[in-house]
């Protein structure tokens, strides 16, 4: 190129001075540097964080051989400083609580499930069409419940009913005083 570099968009070619494209050079060098810097800041802390908790489960697993802490009191503790309980079995399930499930999906004319698999639901967030389901229901309860597939990314299936079979493992609600971080 000559003296002036060019920048070309859809609709026409611009050409920048010297001195102006000095200046956007800077600018975009200053910018993939901070994109550099704070990739690797991530992966800093990253490893930091991956260092602490083998450190802390290593610490864990110390204080649990020598009996100085079972994994049900150091759960029990932590529990308390989330401000968070286990639910009795006998007590349901209400917004605001996280459910353990179980669950698997069978979708309709089939025999074996097309998922199956163990997650955390939120009761109340909205995030799992299920989820008003569980509202009532207790530990080990068993559920079943079926609803019409309406996903535009599985075309193949839209129309069809979708039952799941819902087990509830265990479920943990926010106790009075604590900061109330579920985990």
């Amino acid at each position: 190129m000559s003296e002036k570099t060019k920048i070309e968009t859809e609709t026409e070619t611009k050409a920048l001075s010297p001195g102006a494209s000095m200046r956007l050079d800077a600018i975009l060098k200053g910018v993939f540097d901070k994109l550099a810097s704070q990739r690797d800041l991530n992966k800093a802390q990253g490893g930091l964080m991956r260092d602490l908790n083998i450190k802390i489960d290593c610490l864990l697993r110390l204080l649990a051989d020598k009996e100085v802490v079972s994994n049900e009191e150091y759960e029990g503790a932590y529990n308390e400083i989330l401000g968070v309980r286990f639910l009795e079995e006998t007590e349901e399930i209400k917004k605001g609580d996280v459910a353990w499930i179980g669950y698997e999906a069978i979708l309709e004319g089939q025999k074996n499930p097309i998922a199956k698999s163990e997650m955390a639901v939120s009761v109340g967030e909205g995030r799992v069409s299920f989820e008003d389901s569980l509202l009532g229901r207790k530990i080990g309860d068993k559920i079943e419940h079926t609803e019409k597939m309406d996903d535009p990314r599985k075309p193949d299936m839209m129309g069809k009913n979708v039952t799941f079979m819902i087990d509830i493992l265990k479920v943990k609600t926010l106790v009075d005083g604590g900061p109330h971080v579920v985990q």
